[in-house]
């Protein structure tokens, strides 16, 4: 019943993302493609969830793409605000061969592989951007959180470790202690929540220009 609500609530949050992105994209405000993120990510949630309310199928491995996603937005978002890097670079493209290599490519399997490798990706990226952050703050006249790196960096290495938290002991506990196993999903429902709620924050730095 709670992970229910909690997953409900996320996809409202999700949603209202996307409308705020859209229009802020319709008003002229650039916001560096986060409603194209936002709408394929709501878009493959929409698709698994309605097809296992519907047609009771399972297309679970669909998350893949977002495991791409991944990897080439965090990438992006880190170049769009710093300066091109040619071993971030190397290790997306090697993040990406591997999700490719190692997934099942089956629609109701998905491979928990391809989200380690991404979320470690996306840790690194995360990672190096706050480094140049605080190397460069004696230099800016921004703060630091007025920085739209600094909100998406922390939402996605939330999100990041979160995910490895919860899916790394997965492969002993979840024929183990299946009390254990609804916990950690319930509380990575919540992370989901928390980071989508970064989100807005960081919706709300994209300004008319």
């Amino acid at each position: 019943m709670a992970l229910d609500l909690l997953n409900h609530l996320y996809y409202a949050i999700l949603f209202s993302l996307v409308i705020i992105s859209l229009a802020k994209k319709g008003l002229g405000v650039k916001n560096n493609y986060l409603y194209l993120n936002f709408v394929i990510i709501f878009g493959i949630e929409c698709i698994v969830y309605l097809s296992d309310i519907i047609n009771e199928d399972n297309l679970t491995g669909l998350y893949f793409l977002l495991d791409l996603l991944n990897v080439i937005y965090i990438y992006y978002f880190f170049q769009s605000h710093f300066k091109k890097n040619k071993l971030l670079l190397f290790y997306g493209i090697t993040s990406i061969v591997l999700i490719l290599i190692f997934n099942n490519y089956s629609l109701s399997q998905y491979s928990d592989f391809c989200g380690i490798v991404s979320c470690f990706y996306v840790i690194i990226v995360c990672l190096f951007g706050f480094y140049l952050i605080v190397q460069n703050a004696a230099y800016s006249k921004k703060k630091i959180w007025d920085i739209p790196y600094f909100w998406f960096g922390v939402g996605m290495l939330l999100w990041s470790l979160m995910y490895l938290f919860r899916t790394i002991p997965r492969f002993y506990f979840q024929y183990q202690d299946k009390d254990f196993m609804q916990s950690l999903r319930i509380f990575f429902a919540s992370v989901n929540i928390v980071t989508y709620a970064i989100f807005f924050k960081l919706l709300l730095l994209y300004k008319k220009k």
